[in-house]
């Protein structure tokens, strides 16, 4: 049986949808079959990020109201093990919960992992979709009102998501403002630390050209956090 992992962050803006996306690739990269599932209805965007909107005809809607099939919908990325479930277009669609979690845990059986890329905030569908998951990673910016609202989320999923590791994302040369370092970020938010990864114009660039990363230190920090996500040691990297 693969792993679902859910994607979660305390508010909008912490890059969230860009680690799924490059995370979800370094796996594939790394043997190891891989869905993306867009779950952030109505801001539809990780098809662009991947470079296949051209090619996304059903999406996440259309297999959980059963107009077609998982295998229908699904969109591969490129020949590496790697498949794209694009979110739907109406911001006020909700999914049925016992269908969610059915749907789960058909992803579970056929994928060795499948990546949620939740809404940000604390809502019924990060909350079942945290119950569910076998990991919640609460991706994180160093700044006080990103800090302070994954340290809510944490506390608001700790009864239904016991298992939780942060990714802190767009880390800078050198740290500014109120937050002095990242342990601060660790002790805040009161969640054990998985990756970092790189404040960079070369990741930003690359998930608005639909491209995969360039050998280089973003890329590096990616493969890393995947592997120690699968367990392996693999070093921070940080600068």
């Amino acid at each position: 049986m693969g792993k679902v992992v859910a994607i979660a962050s305390g508010k909008g803006g912490t890059g969230k949808s860009t680690v799924a996306a490059f995370l979800a690739r370094a796996l594939a990269e790394q043997g190891r079959s891989t869905l993306v599932v867009e779950a952030d209805f109505g801001l539809r965007g990780l098809d662009l990020v991947l470079g296949v909107s051209q090619q996304t005809v059903y999406d996440c809607t259309d297999v959980l109201e059963e107009r077609c099939r998982l295998s229908e919908a699904v969109v591969p990325i490129g020949r590496m093990g790697l498949w794209l479930l694009a979110g739907g277009n109406s911001a006020d669609y909700m999914p049925d919960m016992q269908r969610w979690v059915r749907f789960l845990q058909l992803c579970r059986r056929c994928y060795d992992f499948t990546i949620i890329d939740l809404p940000g905030g604390l809502g019924e569908l990060v909350r079942q979709s945290a119950e569910v998951s076998d990991l919640v990673l609460a991706v994180v910016t160093p700044n006080q009102i990103a800090v302070r609202d994954c340290a809510q989320l944490s506390r608001v999923l700790q009864q239904r998501a016991p298992l939780q590791r942060l990714v802190i994302n767009r880390v800078p040369k050198k740290l500014n403002g109120s937050i002095q370092d990242l342990d601060e970020v660790i002790d805040r938010t009161g969640i054990m630390l998985l990756g970092v990864l790189p404040d960079s114009e070369v990741i930003q660039t690359a998930a608005e050209d639909g491209k995969a990363l360039a050998e280089g230190k973003e890329k590096t920090a990616f493969e890393n956090l995947a592997a120690r996500l699968c367990g392996q040691y693999r070093p921070l990297v940080i600068r």
